[in-house]
């Protein structure tokens, strides 16, 4: 990413009861990766977070605020995918016969869980019949979840890399 991006925090539903729901918030991610954070509401403060991932853990209470962004990405890997309820979809493919497989964040509150999902066009859930570079896709999706998993846990970035 070369330039900054906007964003803002669109707060469903208020969990804590302080901000209120809709939009609570006004950030920009800028290109070194640290994000600034500015809250609206009779008692507006301002956050500096070193990593967004960071502040999403913090603020995104499991899909009750989403992150949207009003500016495009100028770079790959900053275009997110989320479910309509807010949760993370790390991957999408379509498998050998049409169905669509996609690895997502889920809402259980009690563990952190992923789910593997396929549907095809008859609206059926199938098992997925992968090719080499499906499964490649939904490795790396899985790999991601597990280093924010961990550094979630650690609160420090993960070394783990990925084994190809």
């Amino acid at each position: 990413m070369t330039e900054p991006r906007r964003f803002q925090l669109h707060r469903d539903q208020d969990i804590s009861g302080v901000s209120g729901t809709g939009i609570v918030a006004d950030g920009v991610l800028w290109p070194d990766g640290t994000a600034d954070l500015r809250w609206r509401g009779p008692r507006p403060s301002a956050v500096h977070w070193d990593r967004l991932d960071d502040a999403e853990a913090i603020h995104g209470h499991n899909g009750a605020t989403r992150f949207v962004w009003l500016d495009t990405a100028s770079a790959p890997d900053a275009e997110r995918k989320y479910t309509p309820r807010g949760f993370r979809i790390y991957a999408e493919v379509t498998d050998r016969y049409g169905s669509r497989v996609s690895v997502q964040e889920s809402s259980l509150a009690t563990e952190d869980c992923v789910w593997i999902f396929a549907k095809n066009d008859r609206d059926e859930n199938p098992s997925p019949h992968l090719t080499v570079d499906n499964a490649r896709v939904i490795r790396d999706a899985l790999a991601e979840f597990l280093r924010e998993w961990n550094e979630a846990e650690s609160g420090a970035p993960s070394q783990e890399e990925p084994t190809p």
